[in-house]
């Protein structure tokens, strides 16, 4: 089983999860074939799975709103977790990563490098002992995408206005030079 990585917030995760798709701004995809499984992190902790269903493709429609990502491939979700239920990458987790990509293993999530044969079925394991909230997900996406760009424009707003006071003060000590 190939079981890859990658690292989203939550909207981005929606995004995906609605369209049941993943997507890139590189080619990523040559060595990815149906039944290859990627795993979501949101916040630095396991959230959910889905099988590559489909094979790489290239579309112009604009899915995301932090980049364009027309490097995709069709997914189907197969275990998604509340946020209470996330597994933190920390202790046995952390360890599993390592082994796999060695200390530097962010390196490994980012460039979405193939998790070792020996750990991959270990974190599968991990995330099935679970409660699956797929069906929730399913019947609430609507909602769940409302509230996760609600605080995400709450997010921006504070990003704003902490720059705006950072930018003030250091106007005010240049002036006080």
């Amino acid at each position: 089983m190939n079981l890859r990585i990658t690292s989203v917030d939550e909207y981005q995760f929606a995004i995906c999860f609605i369209n049941q798709v993943f997507g890139t701004n590189r080619n990523i995809f040559r060595k990815w074939n149906k039944g290859d499984l990627l795993m979501f992190l949101i916040n630095k902790k396991i959230s959910a799975v889905a099988e590559v269903v489909g094979e790489p493709f290239v579309s112009d429609d604009i899915l995301w709103d932090n980049g364009f990502f027309n490097n995709r491939i069709k997914l189907s979700f197969s275990q998604i977790l509340k946020q209470e239920d996330r597994i933190p990458v920390e202790g046995h987790i952390r360890d599993l990563f390592i082994e796999s990509w060695g200390r530097n293993y962010g390196t490994g999530i980012v460039n979405k490098k193939t998790v070792s044969d020996e750990v991959a079925p270990v974190l599968i394991d991990e995330i099935n002992k679970h409660r699956n909230s797929l069906k929730y997900y399913k019947d609430n996406i609507s909602e769940i995408l409302t509230h996760v760009s609600q605080e995400r424009e709450l997010e921006l707003h504070e990003i704003k206005q902490s720059t705006t006071i950072r930018e003030k003060k250091f106007k005010e000590r240049i002036l006080n030079i």
